[in-house]
């Protein structure tokens, strides 16, 4: 089987960096997206071996997967999710870590994550765990981020906001005429 063959050779640390230049991910990637899922486990499993390597992040990260990965964390088989929380481990804590930690929030992977905590296999359930702390601190920073926001631009002058922005955040009922010209935004 040629899935197991690859999957074997992957395994060796020095193998990684060779398949990954020989343009494996894309085609890993291609039967990860395949609608009719043969050989998605092997598939899953090779990625999730890949995703280890420098190399093999930077390769995975450019071919999109997060939709996909959320979705296989969400709906995949039990092994399928573990290795998709693998992957997305190992993308969350390279060097776009932030990219990713983003997108897969778009993608709303922290339903699916809580339910793999819970109920998933022994190795799952500690990736989603993993993966839910970062998850955490990345929706802490950003958090953080924006409530600094509106403190840096009170010190935007007035003129410098378009007026239909100035119209829509003021209130309609003022109580005093000096109330009328907003102070800070």
């Amino acid at each position: 089987d040629a899935a197991a063959a690859l999957f074997n050779l992957c395994i060796y640390q020095g193998n990684k960096g060779r398949a990954i230049r020989a343009g494996l991910v894309p085609l890993i990637m291609g039967l990860v997206t395949n609608p009719t899922g043969a050989l998605m486990d092997e598939a899953m499993a090779i990625l999730s071996i890949l995703s280890s390597h420098p190399e093999g992040k930077a390769a995975i990260g450019a071919a999109e997967p997060i939709p996909v990965l959320v979705e296989m964390i969400g709906s995949g088989t039990p092994r399928n999710r573990e290795n998709a929380a693998a992957v997305m481990l190992h993308l969350c804590s390279g060097e776009h870590h932030l990219v990713h930690l983003a997108h897969a929030q778009e993608c709303g992977i922290m339903v699916p994550l809580r339910e793999l905590a819970l109920n998933g296999t022994n190795r799952g359930k500690r990736k989603a765990v993993q993966l839910l702390e970062r998850m955490s601190r990345f929706l802490v920073q950003q958090q953080e981020e924006q409530e600094s926001q509106p403190q840096a631009s009170a010190h935007v002058p007035p003129q410098a906001i378009p007026e239909q922005v100035l119209e829509n955040d003021i209130p309609e009922q003022l109580d005093s005429p000096a109330s009328q010209y907003p102070t800070a935004l």
